[in-house]
């Protein structure tokens, strides 16, 4: 969740409204490590009419990964991780497959490990298998590879009635499209994601800044629209 949504919280709160404190987040949150926990979190916030998020690292702009009095399916610790050799009509090559709770940082270094690199976002600590790929999925390396939802070869995920599926190009394919980059947490919850993997390349980058310091407003805009 961005952090301003929450500290804007206990800005109020200092100023006499301590209930507000705990308004954006949920009440329970449920740590998942296997689909039937996730099955039977659905099945009970359906059976009570609860409000249901789902979350891992909680990297969410809009707040989707919280929500007051919900019961929060968390799927950070999901944390399998498997390079494998991958063969099928569309792609065949290094993929790894990764449990929903896997962060960019952990994906790094398993593929680096043995000579190979995945996509991910650039902060190190967003989960890969939920909003991030879910939403399109921006990378350093989207230039030559293109997006992370362009990596995805399978998902596994549990429906909104508790039921499990697994999908691809060729099984479920409708799913598996709607699962990449069609939004976070918006057709399942996600178990675990197979991408592509590529050979190691090396990696440079740069940061031009524009400071304002000791100069006019008409001459900064003036460097930066140069």
């Amino acid at each position: 969740m961005t952090p301003p949504l929450p500290f804007r919280w206990l800005i109020r709160a200092s100023y006499g409204d301590p209930a507000s404190v705990m308004a954006p987040f949920f009440a329970n949150r449920i740590n998942v490590s296997e689909p039937a926990h996730i099955s039977k979190a659905i099945q009970f916030a359906t059976d009570h009419n609860i409000r249901l998020t789902i979350r891992n690292t909680g990297h969410d702009y809009n707040g989707k990964s919280t929500g007051a009095g919900a019961i929060g399916i968390w799927t950070h610790h999901m944390k399998d991780i498997e390079i494998m050799d991958y063969e099928s009509p569309y792609y065949v090559g290094k993929a790894m497959k990764m449990g929903a709770g896997i962060q960019g940082f952990e994906a790094y270094r398993a593929a680096d490990a043995v000579g190979l690199l995945v996509l991910g976002g650039e902060c190190p600590t967003i989960g890969l298998a939920g909003g991030y790929t879910q939403g399109g999925g921006h990378s350093a390396l989207a230039s030559k590879y293109g997006l992370a939802a362009d990596q995805t070869l399978e998902w596994e995920a549990i429906d909104g009635t508790g039921k499990y599926h697994k999908a691809s190009r060729s099984e479920k394919s409708d799913l598996f499209w709607a699962l990449s980059g069609g939004g976070g947490g918006t057709y399942g919850v996600v178990v675990s994601l197979t991408i592509k993997a590529h050979e190691n390349i090396p990696v440079s980058g740069a940061n031009l800044t524009f400071s304002n310091e000791g100069i006019s407003q008409d001459a900064y805009y003036e460097a930066v629209s140069a």
